[in-house]
């Protein structure tokens, strides 16, 4: 199950949100001047984050595209080397294939429908090709033997849940176009040519699709009625300013990702607010699962960077217990003071999440301590679950304003029952009942009780036991109100009295 912490969680620095992902050492980076972020505004170049960020045994030339299948498999378009990847789930994405060596000429956008089809827009031939599962054997060119569609600059290319494709040209006649599997895949239709000059392109569960225009650096959604965009749907700008946008995805959540010359973006949800993830180096496209993991592809360092945006985990702590602290490290990249910081479970302070109080973060805040670049402090949390289940919190580290400067994001696990019961002493209260079937007890500790389809009896504090009269022989079920009144049920008779 992939939890949603960006739904639960949302802090804000100024008119944006700046979060962090989790690194394999839990060390986050956090930023000391607050800068605001999102739709409008310019993205800062000061605040960088580390995530759980892990390279893949791979080197390529140039990857650009990246897709996964239903597998977990992953495709790279690589134009430096003419070539597509294909890299196994199986082992842990180390197992690297070389689809249809020799096939293409400038690869740069790949995508792989539910059935496991593959499709490549290669640039340099202006061709999209489909690889019927996978099988190089049955390649074929789409849309025409010289230029796809009378492509001519091919972008991004996209599939949706019905096979329907989607891909941007880039130059001439530049827009976004689709091609429908119900049409065999054998004509284009131009959905917008509203952009600039757009490049990446991903498609939601929903029929949205997302843009990224790599001429005016901004980000864009294409708003889907009834599953379907067409030449009239509402574009939504998601974010803007960025130096140069150039691939996009869009997770089960709706959470959106954008790669620009030097940061990965994530947008909190079409329309949220955006933050920068990880330290990726020249980030191209991207691809997320449903595990809370992004595979990037690290233009610089030629690899697919593994980024996981889930958190660090406290493991299984019985319910009313406390479990061993965890330290979190915050290294600042701008000095400053800090504020103490918070600790929230779904929102609520020192819930199931709490400060120990012993990290330095905690100890050393204030105006008096002025942390310098690259000094780091420290919050020791421990899980204290309250109830059962999944518990998700967060960590948030405040500047001397109380502004957030950076968020860590927590995940444990309460087990066992919420209430503990002590053994009860037993004793016996009434006798000389045949065979009772209800009982009932008024406000002065009298005790009423039937003996299965006959009398109702009653037993005193003082011990004294009667029998009720004018109660049909038939009684099974007695209970009594406020007010002293007894209730009488007779199943023989289906009535009560």
């Amino acid at each position: 199950m992939l939890l949603d912490f960006q739904s639960l969680f949302s802090f804000k620095v100024g008119t944006g949100v700046v979060r962090t992902s989790w690194a394999a050492t839990l060390t986050f980076l956090a930023a000391l001047l607050a800068f605001p972020l999102g739709m409008g505004a310019t993205p800062p170049t000061e605040a960088i984050f580390n995530s759980a960020q892990s390279a893949l045994s791979a080197s390529f030339s140039n990857p650009q595209g990246v897709a996964m299948d239903s597998s977990g498999n992953l495709y790279v378009a690589d134009p430096g080397s003419s070539a597509v990847y294909e890299i196994l789930a199986a082992g842990g994405h180390t197992t690297v294939n070389n689809l249809c060596s020799g096939s293409f000429g400038y690869p740069s956008g790949v995508a792989v429908d539910g059935s496991g089809n593959v499709f490549v827009a290669d640039n340099a031939q202006q061709t999209i090709y489909e690889i019927p599962a996978g099988n190089c054997s049955s390649l074929k060119t789409l849309g025409g033997s010289t230029s796809s569609f009378g492509a001519t600059n091919l972008g991004g290319i996209a599939v949706d849940g019905s096979g329907n494709l989607f891909f941007t040209n880039f130059s001439g006649s530049k827009g976004v176009y689709e091609v429908t599997k119900a049409g065999g895949y054998s004509s284009a239709t131009l959905l917008s040519s509203s952009f600039s000059a757009p490049k990446g392109i991903a498609v939601d569960a929903s029929g949205n699709i997302f843009v990224a225009d790599n001429g005016n650096g901004n980000a864009y959604e294409m708003v889907a009625t009834g599953g379907v965009v067409t030449s009239s749907s509402t574009i939504n700008t998601l974010l803007t300013g960025l130096n140069t946008a150039q691939f996009i995805t869009v997770d089960g959540s709706g959470n959106v990702f954008v790669s620009d010359q030097s940061y990965l973006w994530e947008i909190q949800g079409a329309g949220g607010d955006a933050v920068i993830l990880g330290n990726v180096q020249s980030p191209e496209g991207m691809v997320a699962d449903s595990r809370g993991n992004v595979f990037v592809a690290n233009g610089a360092a030629k690899v697919i960077d593994k980024l996981n945006l889930i958190t660090a985990k406290f493991g299984a702590v019985n319910v009313g217990s406390t479990g061993s602290a965890v330290t979190l490290t915050f290294t600042f990249i701008h000095g400053g003071a800090i504020s103490a910081p918070m600790v929230v479970t779904k929102g609520a302070v020192d819930l199931d999440f709490v400060d120990a109080g012993t990290g330095t973060c905690t100890t050393n805040n204030g105006s008096d301590k002025i942390y310098e670049t690259g000094e780091t402090c420290t919050v020791d949390v421990t899980l204290e679950p309250t109830v059962s289940g999944v518990r998700v919190g967060a960590v948030e580290l405040l500047d001397i304003d109380g502004n957030v400067i950076s968020t860590a994001y927590l995940q444990g696990t309460g087990v066992g029952p919420q209430v503990a019961f002590s053994p009860a002493t037993r004793s016996m209260v009434a006798t000389g009942l045949g065979s009772p079937s209800a009982v009932a007890v008024d406000g002065d500790g009298n005790i009423f009780a039937t003996q299965a389809f006959s009398s109702v009896k009653k037993f005193a504090p003082g011990g004294a036991v009667t029998t009720l009269t004018g109660v049909p022989g038939s009684a099974d079920g007695v209970a009594v109100d406020g007010a002293g009144n007894l209730f009488v049920a007779l199943p023989n008779s289906k009535a009560v009295y």
